[in-house]
């Protein structure tokens, strides 16, 4: 798996270095620090949850644009039964705590394993919506090296 992240790493950089207006550079910037700091994965268990995430990517269209031609780039580059795998593997990281609690007595937590999707839900929405699965894989990328080093300022927000 670290050879498909290694890929999309390359992808990420060449994909941001392509970009000539510094404006866009920050878009995508915002949207991939977004996608690390911001999105709960482990917790999207509705399709309102997932259509959420799609209209803050589609209110822009750099961060659109950016999101579907990585996930094409990569999908060309990797091959399907490499993509097929890494939805596998995300599905299954991505609801590891929610598959190991559903079946104890005592549960991680009623109220925080409502929220946890199923490896079954979280493996269609990816199947789906191939743009998701770009997202939550984006979750196990070193934005720092993917990106040579560039960081977004902090806002203090």
């Amino acid at each position: 798996m670290q050879a498909q992240l290694d890929i999309l790493q390359q992808c990420i950089l060449r994909r941001y270095n392509a970009l000539l207006v510094d404006e866009a550079k920050a878009d995508v910037l915002e949207i991939l620090f977004f996608v690390q700091s911001d999105i709960r994965f482990n917790q999207v268990a509705a399709d309102v949850q997932v259509k959420e995430i799609w209209e803050h990517i589609r209110g822009n269209e750099v961060q659109t644009d950016f999101i579907l031609g990585l996930t094409q780039e990569f999908h060309f580059l990797v091959g399907q039964a490499a993509w097929e795998d890494m939805v596998s593997r995300l599905s299954d990281s991505v609801t590891l705590s929610y598959e190991a609690s559903i079946d104890l007595d005592e549960p991680v937590g009623a109220e925080l394993l409502e929220r946890m999707g199923s490896r079954e839900f979280l493996f269609a929405q990816m199947t789906q919506y191939p743009w998701l699965a770009m997202l939550m894989a984006l979750e196990f990328v070193d934005l720092d090296k993917a990106l040579g080093g560039e960081r977004p300022e902090a806002t203090g927000e």
